[in-house]
């Protein structure tokens, strides 16, 4: 139930209706004579009798701010604009008394959006009061990097944890990768490669070679030209 204030009586009612109520009942509407916006607005502006009080709105509301207008206009925009003069591009109303009902303008100050936030009680004004992250390291010229959306991060912290994934990343691979005959797919051993070497200054030709070792011939020629099994040339007195 949303609660609506009469614009002709006065009187607050309730309504399980989404869209905005202006008449509490049908006599009221009939009965409701237009009048400036200047005489609505004061009828649901309750003054404090301190003079440097709040002005309560009592009129309708959205998220604890007054609402004005055919088009709910904030009614502390309209109060500022009205009696203090129009407020600049890019600005905001900022409630220097943090009360969000009130609508006097000397309790109202133009401020940027992000000023406005880190004025409330919001978590980014929360966050910016911090003077240390949560592992107790400052936030200084040195250890602060500020993020791509304006957050504040600690370097030492980001440090570790790139310490810690990378230790938990680390994998024991061999000093050395296999070769040789310790490769599954090796079909020759290291006996018969000083063999082929012999035989292939001999005369013999890769595909002949290729025939009574039992490999293809293009796997012999990679053989021969040295492209494999290279390691063994000093080894074994392979070189040509």
């Amino acid at each position: 139930m949303r609660q609506w204030i009469c614009e002709e009586c006065g009187l607050s009612f309730a309504t399980g209706e989404s869209r905005s109520r202006r008449f509490c009942s049908r006599a009221c509407y009939h009965a409701y004579q237009p009048v400036a916006p200047e005489l609505r607005f004061w009828r649901f502006v309750t003054k404090s009798d301190d003079p440097n009080g709040c002005w309560l709105w009592t009129g309708a509301k959205s998220a604890g701010y007054g609402t004005f207008g055919d088009k709910e206009r904030a009614a502390h925009r309209w109060s500022y604009t009205h009696l203090i003069g129009p407020i600049d591009d890019g600005l905001e109303l900022d409630h220097l008394c943090r009360v969000r009902a009130c609508v006097n303008p000397a309790h109202l100050e133009p401020v940027p959006h992000r000023i406005n936030v880190l004025r409330g009680p919001g978590p980014s004004a929360v966050a910016a009061l911090k003077t240390h992250c949560l592992r107790g390291h400052p936030f200084d010229a040195v250890n602060t990097r500020i993020t791509p959306k304006g957050a504040r991060a600690c370097r030492r912290c980001m440090r570790e944890r790139a310490r810690r994934v990378a230790g938990e990343r680390v994998v024991d691979y061999p000093t050395r990768l296999p070769y040789g005959e310790g490769k599954g797919a090796a079909k020759l051993k290291e006996g018969q490669i000083p063999d082929i070497m012999v035989l292939h200054r001999a005369g013999w030709t890769p595909r002949e070679l290729a025939s009574r070792f039992g490999i293809s011939s293009g796997a012999m020629r990679q053989v021969v030209n040295g492209t494999t099994w290279r390691y063994l040339w000093s080894v074994r007195g392979c070189a040509q």
